[in-house]
């Protein structure tokens, strides 16, 4: 079975993650990406506490994609040190991995 990552990344719109989500499925780069709108994130920037909201986007990709994926995500990104997190999928439904497998560029 191919080793499968979920990659997280935050947004400052809407419209910005629809724009990389369309981008990453259409390339094959991630077989799937949802967006969670309306997340409260707060964090610490240049020692200043923030809260701001966000949106989330969640992409399934392979494990071996995700610099590519990462750098596509930065190039797109108007944060200047954007969120970009990858996490195995260490359990996948069969029917699933075949899907992804299907929809996913080798890499």
């Amino acid at each position: 079975m191919a080793n499968f990552i979920q990659i997280q990344a935050t947004y400052p719109s809407m419209e910005d993650a629809r724009n990389v989500a369309a981008f990453l499925v259409d390339s094959k780069l991630a077989a799937c990406a949802q967006i969670v709108p309306s997340i409260e994130s707060r964090y610490i920037w240049r020692g200043e506490v923030c809260v701001d909201e966000e949106v989330l986007l969640l992409c399934k990709t392979r494990a071996g994609l995700f610099e590519r994926v990462a750098a596509e995500i930065s190039k797109r990104h108007s944060y200047e040190c954007p969120q970009i997190i990858g996490t195995p999928l260490e359990f996948v439904s069969a029917s699933y991995a075949v899907w992804l497998n299907e929809n996913i560029i080798n890499g």
